[in-house]
């Protein structure tokens, strides 16, 4: 985050942590972050995101998408109305 990566840095670190790690949230989670309104991100991008990241039919498809938005929830003063999941 401080090292103010660009989007396609990234997605590059994404893709090549996932290949290592396969299944491990936080990589998602830290992804996420990085797509928040308040450091990289536009507005509902991060849930664009994780919502195409769980499109298809994986075993830990439902727990992904609720271990992010979870994590997110952090970043709102009332998330229950602000997040938008999609």
């Amino acid at each position: 985050m401080s090292q103010g990566w660009p989007r396609e840095t990234v997605m590059t670190n994404l893709r090549a942590s996932l290949d290592k790690f396969p299944g491990c949230f936080e990589i998602y989670i830290a992804v996420c972050t990085h797509l928040l309104p308040r450091w990289y991100g536009e507005e509902q991008e991060w849930q664009k995101f994780i919502a195409d990241q769980t499109k298809e039919e994986t075993p830990f498809k439902k727990e992904l998408y609720t271990r992010v938005c979870w994590a997110m929830a952090d970043f709102y003063p009332d998330a229950w109305n602000e997040i938008g999941v999609l």
